[in-house]
C-alpha cells in the first residue's frame, strides 16, 4: 500500500513539473508559478483523497472499524456488570497497597493522606 501511494505520487509531482517545464504557454519574462503551485495545490489535494480512500479500503478490510466497536461494546458490558459507569474512574493494580479509594468521587489517594485529593472528602479509614 505504500508503494503504491509513493509510486502516485512520484507519478503526479513528475507529471506537473513536466507539465510546468515543457507546456508553459506563458511569455517569457513574466512568471508562471501561480499556474505551478495551483498544480501542486490539486495534487495535494488528489494525494490526501487517495489516501483517505486507501485508508478506509484498508480498515474496511481488516476490519478494525468493527473491532474498536465490539471493544467498546465489550468495555461497557463489563462497567455495567461491576456498576462503575462510563464517566467513572476504574483504580489502576499499579497503586500501593495502603492507597485508598475515595468513595464521592473514586479518586485515588496516597495512604498517609487525610483528605481525598479531588474533592476534600475524609478518609474515612483512619483510626
Amino acid at each position: 500500500m505504500k508503494k503504491f501511494i509513493s509510486i502516485l505520487v512520484f507519478m503526479l509531482f513528475s507529471t506537473a513539473l513536466g507539465h510546468s517545464q515543457f507546456y508553459n504557454t506563458t511569455p517569457r519574462g513574466s512568471s508562471g508559478s501561480g499556474d505551478m503551485w495551483g498544480t501542486i495545490i490539486v495534487i495535494i489535494i488528489v494525494v490526501a483523497f487517495v489516501f483517505l480512500v486507501c485508508r478506509e479500503l484498508m480498515c474496511w478490510y481488516y476490519k478494525i472499524n468493527k473491532i474498536i466497536e465490539l471493544m467498546e461494546e465489550q468495555n461497557n458490558i463489563l462497567r455495567r456488570q461491576i456498576g462503575i459507569s462510563s464517566n467513572d474512574v476504574i483504580p489502576s493494580s499499579d497503586h500501593v497497597p495502603y492507597d485508598w479509594l475515595c468513595k464521592k468521587c473514586n479518586s485515588i489517594n496516597q495512604g498517609v493522606a487525610l483528605f481525598c485529593h479531588n474533592c476534600g472528602e475524609k478518609n474515612d479509614k483512619l483510626v
